[in-house]
């Protein structure tokens, strides 16, 4: 499987921020030098979005990400995964979110 930055991934065994909690969840990959990292996405989210938040899917407008519900990558929430963890490719974030992605984790 050829990966890109901001691909939308199925990873197993990611723990949640507090390291806890091990399932199946959606990451948009931000790093492929070594090692992957991804942010993690989650349906769980307030409006107005917090600063280390970035919109992938409204649940209203077209969507390429191939995520289903309202989400939002995390982009204080980092994770490091291998090739192997990898269960499918599901989709792709828009120019537009990649940098809002980019600029949150220069940001930190």
């Amino acid at each position: 499987m050829k990966l890109q930055i901001g691909d939308v991934l199925l990873v197993e065994t990611v723990s949640d921020p507090t390291g806890q909690n091990l399932k199946t969840r959606p990451v948009v990959l931000v790093s492929d030098v070594e090692q992957l990292y991804g942010v993690a996405v989650s349906t769980q989210f307030d409006l107005p979005l917090q600063a280390h938040e970035v919109l992938l899917y409204d649940g209203k407008t077209r969507n390429r990400t191939g995520l289903s519900k309202p989400c939002v990558a995390l982009c204080d929430w980092v994770v490091g995964f291998e090739v192997s963890q990898i269960v499918k490719k599901l989709g792709h974030v828009m120019p537009h979110q990649q940098t809002a992605i980019t600029n949150n984790l220069n940001q930190q």
